[in-house]
């Protein structure tokens, strides 16, 4: 599943999507991207949109980055380098893109195929 989120490397998400968290000042969310993101949203609202990271029309390992430098735009995303049982993953993806293409590529074919997702490493 790790790998599987690493596919909000691309796009964006509405505000009312992570604006809550900004509301709570979450001490795991880096204070000028924080700051960013406030801005963006009290200038177009609700329609307002922020990407997942700074390359998201770029299918890379730059949304892990993301996530260790507490950028994570979804707490369900910055969840997983917070937790030590996947922050593992995180920096193992971070340190080598090409095991996250693999790893990705075998979960999208898991699930494309109805399978169980348990079976795939990261």
């Amino acid at each position: 599943m790790v790998a599987l989120s690493g596919g909000h490397t691309l796009g964006v998400a509405h505000c009312p999507s992570f604006t809550p968290r900004l509301k709570f000042k979450a001490a795991v969310l880096d204070a000028g991207f924080a700051s960013s993101l406030a801005a963006t949203c009290s200038k177009g609202g609700d329609s307002a949109t922020a990407t997942f990271d700074r390359t998201s029309t770029t299918f890379d390992g730059v949304y892990f980055k993301e996530l260790q430098q507490r950028r994570g735009l979804l707490s369900s995303d910055q969840a997983q380098f917070e937790s030590p049982e996947t922050q593992r993953l995180v920096n193992m993806f971070t340190m080598n893109q090409g095991y996250f293409f693999y790893v990705f590529q075998q979960g999208m074919g898991k699930m494309g195929a109805g399978k169980s997702l348990s079976s795939v490493q990261g």
